[in-house]
């Protein structure tokens, strides 16, 4: 069947199979509470619609047009005529036929079902969405100047490379005035004077926004696994106290704002790094003299302040990772006084970073849920002060699991405690379009789509039905990366290739997972 002819058919099944009976089409018919909540109802955690109707999320990201570069062009011309609302009924009623039931982050405006962009009205095929803001990375830049200017980043182009030599990656200061600034800013579509609001009509009382989620794990590095339970191959992310600890305590400019891949010169009016100084009020609070940090650490240093300049001088300030006693980014390897330090100054970076961006999502959105970004990256465990943190200020945690691991869910769920959706995501890279441009290595990555349907199939039956230790089923959904597969990633995470065709043996076994669990909600509930 043509992709032109399977339109009329796509759109009839969405609104036909069985599976979907809790797909809501309006949310205008029974006793409705407004927005989705979060109920933990005998001992499962689950979402409700805002008719109160059990609703177990199958979220997809991406779901755009252009992914996948001159094929996904092509096609968007011969199929659509150029015109993207067309794409985008499309695609939801072809994601709804599959058993999806939720628009993740990264969704074209014109596949959402409220105005967007000055037009009245949204998609007519209509699917509750998440909305990712990216405070981290549009604040770095000052984007859309919602602020009196960029704060500042920790990590690339701010610590010396010789003594950090891993991964570049973004770490926002988010102890900068500015960042709570560009986070209430963005936050808050309709109060922008200074750019055209992305939403017609607010989204405060829209039935249709499911949650909100602050920022792209891309974009917080160091969020990732700690090295209580690694990543798949040892990944570990440097330890952020740590990074705060040797970061240069001013910034005239940043040439790397982004870090690998991303870079991009800033220039910043106020020098001051407030990160680097909320470490040094931390220690003199707790420690009062110098003397009693040197004493307590085994160190060396002649002041709080700084004393001959960073990053050789011999002031708290001036420290740039070159002394032992404060150990290696993995921040495990210090002396017991310095790590306690550490991880208790780790605590406070990642209260600050989820009371701001929360507080500021709520002030907007009053009412809707707000989700974490993707944590325990790699299938390993965040740092316990960043999840207990999470769990603080988030209604939900969003994981990267992996059923090898039930440890890790495990785990969180103890440090948190907080209901959880998956980040899922398999590849088949080489029985994939992109066989000729994608290696055949990477994580996740499996020899056939066959193999790749049986991990998903295996994977969401194992989320539904995994039970943490004292009974709870924590986990409510997934977020599925991606719809498409993207050039630019030259890998296979797509459910479609980059003209559009779906993987045919793999999206039939998606539908029967989805439909399974759908099944398994049913069963639960009555």
């Amino acid at each position: 069947m043509t992709r032109r002819r399977c339109l009329a058919h796509l759109a009839a099944a969405a609104c036909s199979a069985p599976l979907l009976r809790r797909m809501p089409g309006s949310f205008a018919q029974g006793p409705a509470t407004v927005f989705f909540r979060l109920n933990r109802r005998r001992s499962r955690w689950m979402l409700l619609d805002p008719t109160s109707r059990p609703f177990f999320m199958r979220a997809v990201y991406g779901v755009d047009w252009n992914d996948g570069g001159a094929a996904a062009t092509e096609a968007f011309a011969r199929d659509f005529h150029q015109q993207p609302l067309l794409f985008a009924e499309h695609a939801v009623n072809q994601l709804r036929a599959w058993g999806f039931n939720t628009l993740g982050c990264y969704a074209t405006d014109y596949a959402l079902p409220v105005g967007t962009y000055d037009r009245e009205r949204g998609n007519p095929a209509e699917m509750p969405f998440i909305r990712g803001l990216n405070v981290a990375w549009y604040g770095a830049l000052n984007t859309g100047n919602l602020a009196p200017g960029p704060f500042k980043t920790l990590l690339a182009g701010a610590v010396d490379r010789r003594v950090y030599h891993g991964w570049p990656g973004h770490v926002p200061d988010v102890f900068d005035p500015n960042f709570a600034i560009y986070a209430r800013a963005i936050a808050d579509d309709r109060a922008i004077p200074t750019r055209q609001a992305e939403f017609t009509h607010a989204l405060g009382a829209s039935p249709w926004l499911l949650a909100t989620i602050a920022d792209d794990s891309d974009n917080l590095f160091g969020f990732g696994p700690g090295p209580e339970i690694p990543g798949v191959g040892g990944v570990i992310h440097p330890h952020l106290g740590w990074i705060a600890a040797i970061t240069a305590p001013f910034q005239t400019e940043n040439p790397d704002v982004g870090g690998a891949g991303s870079r991009h010169l800033v220039r910043y009016a106020d020098r001051t790094v407030y990160t680097k100084a909320a470490w040094s009020n931390y220690l003199q609070t707790k420690y009062h003299s110098i003397a009693n940090l040197n004493s307590a650490w085994g160190a060396q240093y002649t002041t709080f302040a700084s004393d001959g300049g960073w990053p050789a001088g011999s002031g708290l300030l001036d420290e740039s990772g070159r002394h032992s006693w404060l150990g290696t980014a993995r921040g495990d390897d210090a002396p017991p006084a310095v790590r306690a330090d550490l991880d208790a100054f780790l605590g406070l970076y990642a209260e600050r970073y989820f009371e701001t961006t929360s507080s500021a999502i709520r002030a907007a959105d009053p009412g809707h849920l707000v989700f974490s970004g993707a944590l325990n990256g790699f299938g390993g465990l965040t740092r316990a002060p960043i999840l207990r943190a999470a769990g603080r200020y988030c209604d939900a945690l969003q994981l990267a699991l992996d059923r090898r691991r039930p440890d890790v869910l495990d785990r969180t769920y103890e440090l948190t405690p907080k209901p959880v959706f998956a980040w899922l995501g398999f590849r088949a890279d080489a029985d994939s379009a992109l066989h000729s441009r994608a290696a055949v290595d990477g994580v996740y990555n499996f020899a056939s789509q066959t193999d790749r349907a049986r991990a998903y199939t295996a994977e969401l039956d194992w989320m539904f039905h995994h039970r943490v230790p004292g009974g709870d089923y924590p986990v409510f959904g997934f977020a599925w990366w991606e719809y498409m597969d993207k050039l630019g990633e030259d890998a296979n995470w797509g459910l479609v290739n980059p003209s559009g065709a779906p993987y045919t043996g793999f999206v039939d076994a998606v539908t029967a997972a989805n439909r399974q669990v759908e099944a398994d909600l049913e069963r639960f509930t009555n």
